[in-house]
């Protein structure tokens, strides 16, 4: 009778062993399920947050572009803004913010006397020229330099040829 008794207990014990462990089973399936869940939404958010990078991205280059065109229109350029760090062949030279070719007094010598050779710079691409050439042919030679606008004369360096070509075509707007 004793094992009669027993048995019941036995089958009641490993029953209950198995609803603990389908129990166990169960919080462990919730648990990844609900983990899932979380790394969708990361993935979500992740996707949603790398477009929004780009995005940002590209519309920082859109405002470096219109910076530099309306720098452009102003006669500057990113190297002649003062708060840039001056590079290494600057250091001898500097140049005075605010002038497009620096200063036109820092090539003037203390003594009167003529030099022996007296050479002219370009500014643009800082060609060298004898000093008894006439102006006009600096000048000649700065406007092959230079692109100017076809409706309002305004002249723009030649390494800026989207700037001019974009100045032009708004003309026509």
């Amino acid at each position: 009778m004793y094992l009669r008794l027993q048995e019941p207990r036995n089958k009641k014990t490993a029953v209950e062993e198995q609803l603990v462990q389908e129990v166990e089973r169960l919080k462990a399936k919730d648990q990844n399920f609900d983990l899932s869940k979380r790394l969708s939404e990361n993935k979500i958010m992740y996707n949603v947050l790398q477009k929004e990078k780009e995005r940002m991205e590209e519309e920082n280059d859109l405002l470096k572009m219109e910076n530099s065109t309306l720098l452009s229109y102003m006669g500057l350029n990113y190297d002649s803004l003062p708060y840039q760090a001056p590079t290494s062949n600057q250091g001898a030279a500097r140049q005075i913010p605010g002038l497009v070719y620096g200063n036109p007094y820092s090539g003037i010598q203390e003594s009167s006397a003529p030099s022996l050779l007296s050479i002219k710079k370009c500014p643009t691409c800082k060609s060298d020229f004898p000093d008894d050439l006439f102006d006009h042919t600096l000048e000649q030679h700065m406007q092959t330099l230079s692109l100017n606008c076809p409706i309002c004369d305004k002249a723009f360096p030649a390494k800026e040829k989207q700037i001019f070509e974009d100045h032009v075509f708004c003309h026509t707007l």
